[in-house]
């Protein structure tokens, strides 16, 4: 099913396609607009590029046309990490991944699976939320990742909305872990980001990890 949000290549933000604005990459509007102010359409966000046009929103839209810099855009280093300088080390981790590398767990993520009638098990319609709970303590920051004490069912809920009995394979799409994925991720956070400069990377457990799986904690509370 074809989504029909897609990405501002100058803020970042998710709109409606219908929506959005397009500009070819070598418009003299666009270009100009960018160089007055030192920066270059090839600075854009390439997850709002479609073949050889840019996707804008319609407030960036407006300001670049007007040869302003838009207010919440690159130029005001809102939009920091561009899809095409996010670094491999972070790129395709799954959800469950991602709450592994996380210092804190402050928001709690839903993941609702219904299969598309494929018969493939990767092949979903599937939705995505959060909730939060305010206030709340969310207590110190982990130093040692991963964490031994995290416990996945608190951070990650699915919701599995298909006739037939889940299964481990259905999970593995979206709440795999991969032993090779969280070391590179620590090692890259630890190099080159300063909020994770002083943790220390849990090998003991690492070492005890299969090289692939999904928590068991995660398949066996499948709602």
């Amino acid at each position: 099913m074809a989504s029909t949000k897609d990405v501002c290549a100058s803020c970042g933000l998710f709109i409606s396609s219908g929506n959005l604005k397009r500009l070819h990459h070598s418009h003299p509007i666009l270009l100009s607009a960018f160089e007055s102010h030192i920066l270059v359409a090839s600075d854009l966000d390439h997850c709002g590029k479609r073949e050889h046009y840019f996707n804008f929103c319609m407030t960036c839209y407006r300001q670049i046309i007007e040869s302003k810099p838009p207010k919440f855009g690159c130029t005001s280093q809102i939009n920091v990490c561009t899809c095409q300088n996010y670094p491999d080390a972070l790129n395709d981790l799954t959800l469950v991944e991602e709450a592994v590398i996380a210092r804190a767990h402050p928001v709690i993520s839903i993941l609702k699976l219904r299969p598309a009638g494929a018969s493939l098990s990767a092949s979903y319609q599937r939705v995505r939320g959060h909730a939060v709970v305010l206030p709340q303590n969310p207590g110190p920051l982990l130093t040692l990742l991963p964490s031994s004490s995290l416990k996945l069912h608190d951070v990650i809920r699915v919701v599995w909305a298909g006739k037939r009995p889940h299964t481990e394979g259905d999970i593995c799409p979206f709440g795999r872990v991969r032993k090779n994925k969280i070391l590179e991720a620590l090692i890259w956070l630890r190099e080159n980001n300063p909020l994770y400069g002083d943790i220390d990377i849990n090998y003991t457990l690492l070492d005890n990890w299969e090289d692939k799986f999904v928590p068991t904690d995660i398949v066996n509370r499948v709602l």
